[in-house]
């Protein structure tokens, strides 16, 4: 029944936009996403949950100010609002495959990688002095726990519940001091899941970057770890120099980076883990994955801090 209205009002928007009806076509992910299926410029609308209006707001504060600051291809947002009590964006899409599929097709991963990097860099051209979450008037909002040590601990509470960690794990984890790792690096506009899915490519060039409605100001360390374990998940291990020397033609990369990168990308694994075991519906072969990555990572530390 859900389905069937939402179908209905995204056609009803889609033709309010382009004064036509248009073939539409939905499926759940994080929210309920239609696409136009009629070979025409193509469009998409996202319906938001109650929760997430401001967030929704956000997002479209963001893509205008991205769009007018800085050279990052982003999809044009072209209305957004409320429509029989659902919060909609109706936005372009833009023509290409997500860099994963680009991969899977046997496109060079060297040039991918490079310009992968470069785009990122431009991302982080905008700087905050504190961390924080964006408000709808781009003013940060620095209440939430964020990079500290309350949000790491609280990611180590949901693995202990979910038993992925021992209770001599769980003691060992928590002596590991977060500030240490990550206030001492500039704070920047972070994509915060910059992976092979949200980036688009067309005829070997990056051509749009997606979902960044979680982008937030922190620690710019945080989007080339989640990079780097993505690409490492998926077995593109060996480009990531491409990346790190795409993203250094812009901006220099501190040598701390390095040598903390282990625990910035520990770190991004048990927020992705903690947050997709936290959500049912996410069970998949990735999920899985991270779990057996849990398992390899976790024991560096373990060892290190008991030894």
């Amino acid at each position: 029944m859900e389905k069937e209205k939402l179908l209905r009002l995204a056609t009803e928007l889609i033709a309010q936009e382009t004064g036509q009806k248009r073939l539409v076509t939905g499926q759940l992910a994080n929210n309920w996403v239609f696409r136009t299926t009629d070979g025409k410029a193509p469009l998409l609308v996202k319906f938001i949950s109650p929760g997430q209006k401001q967030r929704m707001e956000t997002e479209f504060a963001l893509s205008e100010y991205i769009s007018r600051q800085s050279g990052v291809p982003i999809p044009r947002i072209l209305a957004h609002g409320t429509i029989e009590d659902q919060h909609f964006l109706l936005r372009e899409v833009i023509p290409g495959v997500t860099l994963r599929r680009a991969l899977n097709e046997n496109a060079n991963p060297k040039p991918l990688f490079i310009q992968a990097g470069e785009t990122l860099a431009q991302f982080h051209s905008f700087n905050f002095a504190e961390k924080g979450f964006f408000n709808p008037d781009l003013s940060l909002d620095q209440s939430a726990d964020l990079f500290n040590q309350a949000e790491y601990e609280s990611f180590l509470d949901v693995l202990q519940t979910k038993q992925l960690l021992s209770d001599k794990e769980y003691d060992a984890l928590r002596k590991i001091r977060v500030s240490d790792h990550y206030d001492i690096g500039e704070n920047v506009l972070c994509h915060c899941d910059y992976s092979l899915d949200n980036i688009l490519v067309r005829n070997c060039r990056i051509v749009g970057i997606l979902d960044f409605e979680y982008s937030c100001s922190a620690p710019f360390m945080d989007d080339l770890a989640a990079f780097d374990l993505f690409a490492s998940l998926n077995g593109y291990d060996r480009y990531l120099d491409c990346f790190y020397t795409g993203y250094s033609q812009f901006r220099s990369i501190p040598s701390f980076y390095f040598s903390k990168l282990n625990f910035y990308k520990f770190y991004r694994l048990i927020s992705m883990l903690s947050y997709q075991l936290c959500a049912l519906r996410f069970q998949s072969p990735f999920l899985e994955q991270m779990k057996q990555e849990l398992v390899k990572t976790k024991k560096k530390y373990c060892v290190a801090l008991t030894a």
